[in-house]
């Protein structure tokens, strides 16, 4: 699953974060978060955003230090 994949809400003035947990691993630029991983997406005018827990690590171990990817 990629970040295009992701079921972004229909955009509204309000931007809120919705929860949303991974049926599948999700793969972001170099990162594979694993399956499982409650995410929070929000849509805004031109972006969709995913953010990720802090201290999320990626199925191989490493923690990923960005939070906040946009698509």
């Amino acid at each position: 699953m990629t970040i295009i994949d992701l079921p972004f809400a229909k955009y509204t003035r309000k931007l809120k974060a919705k929860p949303f947990v991974l049926p599948e691993d999700l793969y972001l630029e170099q990162w594979i978060v694993p399956k499982g991983v409650e995410v929070k997406l929000a849509t805004s005018r031109d972006f969709g955003t995913v953010v990720l827990p802090e201290g999320t690590r990626d199925k191989r171990g490493f923690i990923i230090r960005r939070r906040i990817f946009t698509y």
